[in-house]
């Protein structure tokens, strides 16, 4: 299980908002990149009634797995810090940040740490957390959704083709009646141990966040670490390392 999860982010104003009001986006389906994410494949025999369960309010069953699809908010994560196409798809080509969350386990599980939520994983912590599921990666979908296999969506919703594998995924997919229709979820702040900021990112940008960090964070007696992602010499490679936080070893670009 992994102790730590990284979320790449840009910099923009909507992000800072997020970083500000400590909350993380749980997209739709339909809103991620790759068309064929969570897309389910069925075979219907065309029967009214299996149709039922599909349709609701749907003019066939093709629209109703639709509908159903884009019931669930998908997180993803990673377990990759240093990843060169990562940074430059999802953090304004190096020049955003990139959150790094410890997980909490149970029962051996890696768990993602919520600061509201309908789900509760422990009477005795009360915790609220969600748990974090491995993507799994394959050339072929998954068996298609049969008849009133309604749960089937399940394995549509935790697989990617294999030219993904580089993300190392993991991911939070909750449905939204669990989320109460939110798709802005606050996070535990705790679980927040650093902020790793891009090869790119200047000394402006740096400035935004440590001063929402520190406002939001520090001064409430969270402790977050800055680090910064490096060239590692004479390789086409990645090195984490620490920083001084000052901002002084960014350059204004």
């Amino acid at each position: 299980m992994p102790n730590y999860v990284y979320k790449y982010q840009s910099a923009n104003s909507y992000n800072l908002n997020a970083l500000e009001n400590g909350y993380l986006y749980f997209p739709r389906p339909i809103q991620l990149d790759d068309p064929f994410d969570c897309l389910p494949s069925y075979e219907f025999d065309g029967s009214t009634e299996v149709n039922r369960p599909f349709q609701g309010a749907a003019h066939d069953v093709g629209q109703g797995i639709q509908l159903v699809r884009n019931q669930f908010g998908v997180m993803s994560l990673t377990t990759k810090n240093d990843s060169i196409l990562m940074w430059s798809s999802y953090a304004d080509g190096h020049r955003g940040f990139c959150l790094k969350f410890r997980t909490h386990e149970l029962n051996g599980r890696p768990y993602f740490a919520f600061e509201e939520s309908n789900y509760v994983d422990s009477e005795t912590t009360n915790i609220k957390c969600f748990p974090i599921n491995k993507v799994d990666y394959n050339d072929k979908m998954p068996e298609p959704i049969r008849n009133l296999q309604v749960d089937g969506i399940d394995r549509f919703l935790l697989t990617k083709h294999t030219d993904w594998k580089y993300q190392e995924e993991f991911r939070v997919v909750i449905p939204f009646q669990v989320l109460r229709g939110n798709q802005m979820v606050k996070y535990r702040k705790e679980y927040l141990e650093s902020i790793i900021f891009g090869m790119k990112t200047s000394k402006s940008e740096f400035q935004k966040v440590d001063s929402i960090v520190r406002k939001n964070f520090i001064d409430l007696g969270y402790q977050v670490e800055y680090l910064r992602a490096k060239q590692l010499p004479n390789f086409y490679s990645i090195e984490i390392a620490p920083s001084s936080g000052s901002g002084e070893e960014w350059p204004d670009f």
